[in-house]
């Protein structure tokens, strides 16, 4: 799967190729963060590339209808999360 990653607070828009990418970057990320009620405005974006044409069927139900243009790549968007900062001594972000 890929991810894309939506930082509104930095108006920033990343595309991973996989899990531990995007976990990679929220590792850099909480060092950053100091406040225990720091909130992110980020949303992530599960993503399937679609290959070959696009057809009816890649907007049928149960399949989500969000499409996503990256790279002259097309993508259909499988889950959307928004993480969260846990603060317990250490800082964890958590997706």
């Amino acid at each position: 799967m890929n991810y894309v990653v939506i930082n509104n607070n930095s108006g920033e828009t990343e595309f991973y190729d996989g899990k531990s990418d995007v976990e990679e970057m929220f590792e850099e990320m909480a060092k950053e963060i100091y406040e225990p009620d720091e909130t992110l405005d980020i949303l992530i974006l599960k993503v399937e590339k679609i290959d070959g044409e696009i057809r009816a069927e890649h907007f049928s139900s149960p399949k989500n209808t969000n499409i996503v243009v990256w790279d002259y790549e097309l993508y259909r968007v499988e889950e959307v999360m928004e993480p969260e900062v846990e603060f317990d001594g250490d800082v964890t972000i958590n997706w």
